[in-house]
């Protein structure tokens, strides 16, 4: 489990730019957080669109706005409307359903996402201290667990990584977008269900800033950094990645610093 940093603006579109580029979206992009524009800067999910693996993704229909959703994720996209901020089942409930369909047939997607929104509804309207958001958040960690079960029980997971985070936090009033404490901070739980050995961390290591996620996620998938990435790999994550293969951790390791410094340093040469 990792304290996972974001970089201001904390507003939704701005957070799946910085996840998915690397990079580091500007205050001057906050104004297009309810307008919507298109993802067009270098990405993992174009990396991945590219190599031909197959994406599942259901959840918050912000991901519309950033890609043409049929021709990236073709008919394994189910979005949902997330505006209505007093609606705080929706989106859980269809992502909750889909997750549910997609794990009894893994062998039909590479990659999986699930954006759940109802724990961010129920800070807007009722405040993130509240009973409201202790019901939300037991809630969604009873999804987590349906998950984690289903992944155990079935050995086609062997070589699967779960990743769980918020791309925000928010104010005690349930507010987010600026870069207080409250706002940037949130959480990444990373747990591979058939692992043979732990991979621990040190208190140094705890802390993930959120543009170390695209570096380490497209070195897990074998896509290209995105060019725009100012993030390192996560030593952590990518052992826990191959856990059931402790022999190649230290190589694998060494070989994703070699490419991250490479991508680095063309994009500085070329920015």
């Amino acid at each position: 489990v990792f304290k996972f940093v974001a970089d201001a603006p904390t507003t939704t579109q701005q957070r799946l730019k910085g996840l998915l580029t690397g990079g580091l979206p500007t205050f001057i992009d906050v104004s297009a957080s309810f307008g919507g524009t298109s993802l067009r800067e270098d990405n993992v999910v174009s990396q991945l669109h590219r190599a031909g693996k197959r994406m599942a993704i259901s959840g918050d229909d912000t991901w519309a706005e950033l890609f043409d959703v049929n021709a990236t994720f073709g008919v394994e996209a189910a979005m949902y409307p997330s505006f209505d901020v007093k609606d705080t089942e929706t989106v859980d409930a269809g992502v909750r359903y889909r997750m549910n369909e997609a794990l009894a047939r893994p062998q039909d997607w590479d990659v999986l996402i699930g954006h759940m929104l109802g724990a961010d509804h129920v800070g807007h309207t009722h405040g993130a201290t509240t009973d409201a958001m202790r019901t939300k958040l037991a809630q969604n960690d009873v999804d987590i667990e349906n998950i984690i079960d289903a992944m155990r029980s079935d050995e086609r997971f062997e070589n699967s990584l779960l990743l769980v985070f918020g791309d925000h936090g928010m104010t005690d009033n349930g507010d987010h977008g600026g870069g207080t404490a409250e706002e940037v901070e949130s959480f990444l739980l990373a747990y591979h269900p058939w692992a043979k050995h732990d991979v621990s961390c040190t208190a140094e290591d705890e802390i993930l800033p959120q543009i170390d996620f695209a570096p380490t996620l497209a070195t897990l998938l074998g896509v290209p950094i995105p060019h725009g990435n100012l993030g390192r790999v996560n030593q952590q994550i990518l052992s826990l990645g191959h856990a059931k293969d402790v022999d190649r951790v230290h190589a694998e390791y060494l070989y994703a610093l070699h490419e991250n410094s490479e991508q680095i340093w063309n994009y500085i040469s070329t920015y």
